[in-house]
């Protein structure tokens, strides 16, 4: 795979421009689309879209609900490691899981360069390519160069790797989000205390399904919490 996107089909994730930007390019693009409510009209509609022949769509609303995304952490890990470049098309994250998961995985990633939140908070030059709405497909062929070179420089760039981007995002989750319970890591739901996700954040927000503070209520409640 030389591209690949994971995320519910939301206008959030302008997951029906992706499609078309992946429609023009001549790479191997696979789009995951996590489940959702099969009902709402953004999905409805990105199903009737047009699909270039190099884009594989994978459902998961076709598959059996064995899992609230359609598949499993370890087929989802299957993808990531199958692939060059793992593309994030939101413009405004808390934070991203699937960043997370994809540069520990070996993507190199891309993402939205004027992203609104902490979703580029482990950027740096080597394993990031940033774009915007006037260089995607430019900053695509970069990506692509920059992942001939993880094979080529393989031990240095892990050496970075371990160095600088990993140790940090898992002492993270050493510091903020582990549970520990009878002397074991408790990592079912580890996912959903990552900071926009946190459901008990008393801010949450359950129509917008974010904890990120957006609203003047959420930032009053934010401060009261604080104080």
């Amino acid at each position: 795979i030389d591209i690949l996107y994971i995320s519910r089909a939301m206008p959030l994730k302008i997951t029906h421009q992706m499609l078309e930007v992946l429609n023009r390019t001549n790479l191997k693009c696979t789009m995951v689309i996590l489940k959702q409510k099969a009902t709402d009209p953004y999905y409805l509609e990105f199903k009737k879209k047009f699909v270039a022949p190099n884009v594989t769509i994978v459902d998961t609303h076709d598959i059996d609900d064995r899992d609230f995304k359609g598949l499993s952490h370890a087929e989802i890990s299957e993808y990531y490691k199958r692939s060059k470049i793992y593309i994030h098309s939101c413009p405004a994250e808390g934070e991203s899981r699937t960043i997370h998961e994809a540069f520990c995985s070996g993507c190199i990633i891309m993402s939205f360069g004027h992203m609104i939140g902490g979703g580029n908070d482990f950027h740096n030059d080597d394993n990031y390519v940033l774009y915007d709405n006037t260089n995607i497909f430019a900053k695509i062929d970069e990506a692509l160069e920059k992942a001939s070179k993880y094979k080529e420089l393989h031990p240095s760039y892990k050496r970075l790797c371990e160095t600088y981007t990993i140790p940090v995002f898992k002492q993270f989750l050493l510091d903020n989000l582990a549970n520990v319970a009878d002397g074991e890591w408790d990592t079912d739901k580890l996912s959903l205390k990552l900071p926009a996700h946190y459901l008990k954040a008393p801010w949450y927000n359950p129509e917008k399904m974010t904890a990120d503070v957006l609203t003047k209520e959420q930032y009053t409640i934010f401060l009261e919490h604080c104080a």
